[in-house]
């Protein structure tokens, strides 16, 4: 929409001004609420409501809009999708809403969000047709709501474009939305003319992106950390559009222009760049939803894996418990059997114990109880232990989800064979509420070390990077105990491979992963490089009580600093840098704990893991589990990687040796 002369800052403060007026004659002559009339029946299963905003320009602060009943697959009007982040419920405003049982009672509650996002859409001279959830769906008719989730893959299909909002202008986020022509036309120039950029190295010419220090990159990657971003429901909205487009307070790109120039940007900046590195976790989530995009596109619409939809986006966010599986249902394969079409009269638990049951049986083995252990049913209740709670938004990585991502290397994909090539079609009891395993009672859980904190962003604040450094002390601290429990400052040599302790340490670290997507040798270099340059040091400081947060901010100055002259005096820069804190091929490690049994085995277990947990090889399952005694059945704690225990050979002595009077395979209910 074009901008006139005033600034979009004083265009805002005249409809802040307009709408508090507006809402205060609206409580001397109340138009009373809308009231949605019948949608759906038996003849029209298919029908969907369309929104018409009336033309009105940025002067205007009160909407009007109209609402029409429209066949899925008839004759309807041309009409857009919108894909936004519904907001805080609580912050309400109104919009004027014809089309209801009652022409008398025209008046409806939208979101803030929804409000600035249908204040900036409306045309200035020509109705604009939308589809848009909270409003074309009666939100307080479940029946209704639940028909209408089943069609929302066709809705956001059938339109002409998606229209996705980020939310109103915030700091420097229209120079932000700016900045991205910018960046495609540096690209542009640099591919026509085979030039290698370095964000810290520019070659001379225009155009030119801004220097690295300049504040505007803080802007550009926070437009990543809108709310949008973290949304289940947009994973399927994006993907089965036909062309998306974004939009930031007035600024509009497409979704291919946003997309790379993240993709550029990442490319000639490096970790070694602040901003980026502060921002790579949400660069990660973006290329997860383009690859779903494309994923879905080119798969013949409709032809994901339900394991690849859940474990790819189980950190989203939704209102509803049900919506983190709901929101993905337009996605799954057809190939696969439907993981429960979306019915909002059933409850959250049960549908995600349905979701467990049907997943486990289709599979035929044990791996979901990879997920369940890190979506661990702690917030739902009456969900048994064996079934994923998918409302936690966990951000632990699960040891198997390489299997099931599609972009990820095959021949780079860990193998864990704990049970060999064991097979095991999962049980339940007649409620399907307890799953039945089989399998050998191996070791005990005999100590613990603390959990290893998650990832803290630094930010580009002197407050921001001093409680960074407090969370570092806590990090180095857990990582201490974990080595008093893995004994590699007691005992040189790990006695289950007769390897040398330290590298039996790392590789439990890493979960023996490949670093996602990293060499295993630069993984262990990488761990020792850091071991020797980072941690060795960190902890001479224990040693003198001299880990204290000013200190150590003090150290993380001087670090920051030689790091920068290092990258802007030298070039020096790599994808993968020894001083960063948090390397990939730790992720595995985050949030868990390392343990060691009582025959002398170390591992790394769920944070929720304590002593005289026991470990057992199940039949069926590609990792140890650990078990809890809970009255008369078992409570279910997680997978574990456990080093001498995941090539199988104890499982192959197991079952040779129970043909001869040894250890019996036992059954085991956990609810």
């Amino acid at each position: 929409m074009a901008q006139s002369s005033t600034s979009d800052e004083e265009i805002l403060a005249i409809r802040e001004h307009d709408w508090i007026t507006a809402n205060a004659n609206l409580e001397t002559s109340d138009p009373g609420v809308f009231q949605y009339s019948s949608l759906n029946s038996d003849l029209r299963p298919r029908d969907i409501r369309l929104l018409e905003i009336l033309p009105g320009d940025l002067g205007t602060s009160v909407i009007t809009c109209q609402l029409h009943h429209v066949p899925l697959n008839g004759p309807a009007p041309r009409y857009e999708a919108l894909s936004y982040c519904w907001g805080e419920s609580f912050k309400k405003r109104w919009i004027y809403l014809l089309g209801g049982s009652s022409a008398l009672k025209p008046r409806i509650h939208v979101t803030d969000t929804l409000y600035a996002a249908l204040w900036r859409l409306r045309d200035t001279h020509h109705p604009r047709w939308m589809w848009i959830d909270a409003i074309c769906i009666n939100q307080d008719d479940d029946d209704e709501k639940t028909i209408q989730v089943r069609l929302m893959r066709d809705i956001y299909a059938g339109s002409t474009r998606v229209m996705i909002w980020l939310g109103e202008q915030e700091g420097q986020s229209e120079e932000a939305m700016a900045l991205i022509g910018t960046i495609l036309a540096v690209a542009v120039r640099d591919r026509d003319h085979n030039i290698q950029r370095s964000l810290f190295s520019q070659p001379p010419g225009h155009p030119r992106l801004p220097e690295p220090g300049d504040p505007i990159w803080w802007a550009f990657w926070a437009l990543l950390q809108r709310p949008w971003f973290r949304r289940a429901w947009i994973v399927q909205e994006l993907a089965v559009s036909p062309t998306a487009f974004v939009k930031c307070g007035y600024s509009e790109v497409s979704w291919s222009q946003l997309f790379d120039a993240f993709v550029y940007v990442t490319s000639v900046a490096g970790i070694g760049h602040a901003p980026f590195a502060d921002a790579f976790t949400d660069l990660i989530a973006l290329s997860r939803l383009d690859e779903m995009r494309k994923s879905y596109r080119a798969r013949d619409h409709a032809q994901l894996s339900v394991m690849e939809v859940l474990l790819s986006n189980r950190t989203a966010e939704a209102k509803f418990p049900s919506d983190h599986i709901f929101a993905f249902y337009g996605l799954l394969s057809k190939d696969e059997p439907v993981v429960m079409a979306p019915d909002y009269t059933v409850p959250s638990n049960e549908v995600y114990r349905r979701v467990a049951v049907d997943l486990m049986r289709h599979q035929g083995n044990l791996d979901l109880l990879s997920i369940t252990s890190v979506t661990r049913p702690e917030k739902m209740v009456d969900l048994p232990s064996w079934a994923p709670d998918w409302s936690t938004r966990s951000t632990v990585t699960s040891y198997l989800w390489e299997h099931y991502v599609s972009n990820f290397e095959p021949e780079r994909t860990p193998t864990y064979r704990a049970t060999q090539d064991s097979v095991y079609a999962p049980e339940f009891d007649s409620a399907e509420q307890k799953l039945l395993l089989r399998g050998y009672l191996v070791d005990r859980i005999d100590k613990c070390s603390e959990v290893i904190p998650p990832s803290l962003k630094v930010g580009n604040t002197l407050t921001s990077i001093y409680n960074y450094m407090k969370h570092y002390i806590r990090y180095q601290r857990a990582f201490r105990s974990c080595e008093s429990v893995a004994g590699i400052y007691r005992y040189p040599n790990y006695e289950a491979s007769g390897e040398q302790r330290l590298r039996a340490y790392w590789q439990t670290l890493a979960g023996a992963s490949d670093g996602f997507g990293m060499a295993f040798e630069r993984v262990e270099n990488v761990f020792y490089s850091r071991y020797l340059y980072q941690w060795l040091p960190f902890r001479v400081l224990q040693l003198l009580r001299l880990d204290i947060p000013w200190l150590v901010f003090f150290f993380g100055l001087v670090w920051a600093v030689l790091k920068f002259l290092k990258v802007s005096l030298f070039g020096w820069s790599s994808p993968i840098m020894v001083g960063d804190d948090y390397g990939l091929e730790m992720a595995r490690a985050l949030q868990r704990k390392v343990v060691r049994t009582a025959e002398g085995y170390i591992g790394l277990a769920p944070a929720q893991v304590d002593p005289d947990d026991l470990v057992l090889l199940c039949r069926g399952g590609r990792l140890p589990i650990v078990l809890r005694r809970k009255g008369d059945a078992w409570e279910f704690i997680g997978d574990c990687y456990i080093h001498g225990l995941m090539d199988g050979k104890r499982w192959t002595v197991l079952e040779q040796g129970e043909e001869i009077g040894g250890p019996k395979e036992l059954d085991f209910w956990v609810g």
